[in-house]
């Protein structure tokens, strides 16, 4: 399998190093949706409720992965002690085939959830149960020139390994 579509859903909104300030950093895109500047990695903010697609179908991808960081409660928002891991999921993946809840349980932090798919249309949306930040978003698709034990699991190929026609 490979990753031949992906999304950060935030890219969209990042700007230009040179043109960056502080109203840049963090800012409301629109009802429930904040894109956050991370330094290293911008993530797009949805609410409680709202939902994301991505700008395009993958009806051939066999499994889609969805990577989120659960956010750290507000200081002072929780009593004082360990944190505690979520009661309930924090995201749904929503396809063709159905509803897949993922999250409950799970501390805050970074998180990546792989979902097995019989391909991707306009039905396919990350939908937010709670605050939680979407990171990146990629649909895996079989590819019949990739030798049976090349698709068992990750590799590296070279440029002339994946298209020797180049």
């Amino acid at each position: 399998m490979l990753g031949l579509h992906d999304s950060s859903p935030a890219s969209v909104y990042r700007a230009d190093p040179r043109d960056r300030s502080e109203a840049t950093i963090e800012r409301i895109i629109g009802p429930g949706l904040t894109y956050f500047d991370r330094g290293g990695m911008d993530v797009l903010r949805l609410g409680p409720g709202v939902s994301w697609r991505p700008p395009w179908q993958a009806p051939e991808a066999k499994e889609v992965a969805v990577e989120i960081v659960i956010p750290s409660p507000a200081p002072g928002s929780v009593p004082a002690g360990p944190a505690e891991p979520r009661a309930e999921p924090i995201i749904e993946v929503e396809t063709d085939g159905g509803t897949v809840p993922f999250g409950q349980r799970l501390l805050p932090g970074s998180a990546r959830v792989v979902v097995a798919v019989n391909g991707l249309g306009p039905t396919f949306a990350i939908k937010a149960l709670g605050d939680v930040d979407l990171v990146r978003v990629t649909a895996f698709d079989p590819v019949a020139e990739l030798a049976p034990s090349v698709q068992t699991g990750p590799v590296r190929l070279s440029p002339q390994q994946f298209c020797p026609n180049s």
